[in-house]
This record gives structure tokens, C-alpha cells and sequence, in this order.
């Protein structure tokens, strides 16, 4: 008797902590659903090199500082290169923030982690400056490099903001994505620059 009662109550507090997880998931906005959604369909799109369509995730305002050709013609550039192979995989969102009206739209902050690998044949001196870079942009911790396969491999966690291009927080927003860190955007303006 005593066995069936720990079996039940064992039953019951596992019934009620999913019960709680799936509340707590189904509470979430509807709005963070959409985020979720389709910052994976702009990251596949990116890791697809489909880029033309990957631009519609993009705020219209950064062409105006990168113009929207300039910037698909480095991304083909950086991926076509023979002597570079990026891999891009594993995006998954770690937290999604709660939306704040600014000047008619609305931003949500959030954090992003995915895995990168990049082969290239390179001297030493190249792969320690490279290495120096990378630690510097992602963090020493989230960088490996494998001598024998020549490719450095990223796992960074990120922070980016979506805004709504229409004043809304639903379910039928479109949300556009730019990540939220200052040294990512130099090195966009150095590469573009070249």
C-alpha cells in the first residue's frame, strides 16, 4: 500500500510540474512565438545563403548606412570564398525580452546562441591573428581552434533586437532582426570598406 501511495504522489508531482511547464509556456505573448519564428526562418535563410530573402529580415534603416546590394554581395563574397568554409548551425534563442514602445515601434530584446565553424588555410601568424579577433568578438571561452582540420569553431551567446515594422506586438507582426553589439557593426563597416 505504502509502495502505490509514493507511486501516486511520485505521479502527481510530475503531472503538476509539466502542467506548471506547459502554463508557463503557453503564457508566453504570442508576440515571442512570432520572434522566435522567424528569427529561425532569417537564420536559415543566412546558413542556406538564400541571402536576397534573408534582407527582408533586416532593418530598412542599416541600408541606409550598408546599402542592401552592398551588404548581399559581401555575405556571397564571405561564403563563396574557395579558401574559407563557414558552417553555420545550432541557433537556438536563450531569452526573449518583453516588448517596449519606442517612437512608434516596438523592440524586443533578446540573446541568441549558435555554433560557427570556419575552415580556411592559413599561415600561423594569420590563425593568431584571427584567433586574437575572434577571442576578442565572441570571448576567449567561445573560441577553439583545430590545428589539424584548419577550422575554427565559434559558440558565442549574442544579443540582438527585433522591432516591429508596424506598431504592433501580435501574432501578425513582422519583426525585423540587428544584432545588438557595436564591435559586430565596425566589422561590418571594415569588411564592406575593402
Amino acid at each position: 500500500m505504502k509502495r502505490k501511495a509514493r507511486l501516486l504522489l511520485a505521479f502527481l508531482t510530475v503531472t503538476a510540474a509539466v502542467s506548471a511547464q506547459n502554463a508557463t509556456v503557453q503564457a508566453e505573448p504570442e508576440y515571442k512565438r512570432v520572434i522566435a519564428r522567424e528569427f529561425a526562418e532569417f537564420q536559415r535563410l543566412i546558413a542556406e545563403q538564400q541571402f536576397e530573402r534573408a534582407m527582408d529580415y533586416i532593418p530598412d534603416e542599416l541600408f541606409a548606412v550598408v546599402p542592401r546590394d552592398t551588404l548581399i554581395m559581401a555575405m556571397k563574397q564571405m561564403f563563396d570564398d574557395p579558401d574559407v568554409e563557414i558552417k553555420l548551425d545550432s541557433v537556438k534563442l536563450v531569452s526573449i525580452g518583453d516588448a517596449q514602445l519606442v517612437e512608434g515601434k516596438y523592440l524586443v530584446r533578446f540573446t541568441y546562441s549558435y555554433r560557427m565553424s570556419i575552415r580556411l588555410e592559413a599561415d600561423g601568424e594569420t590563425v593568431a591573428m584571427l584567433k586574437s579577433i575572434y577571442n576578442n568578438m565572441f570571448g576567449e571561452d567561445n573560441v577553439t581552434y583545430d590545428k589539424r582540420s584548419g577550422s575554427f569553431e565559434l559558440a558565442p551567446v549574442r544579443s540582438a533586437i527585433a522591432y516591429s515594422t508596424d506598431g504592433t506586438a501580435d501574432a501578425t507582426t513582422r519583426w525585423k532582426f540587428l544584432n545588438n553589439e557595436k564591435e559586430q557593426l565596425e566589422a561590418l563597416k571594415l569588411f564592406i570598406s575593402e
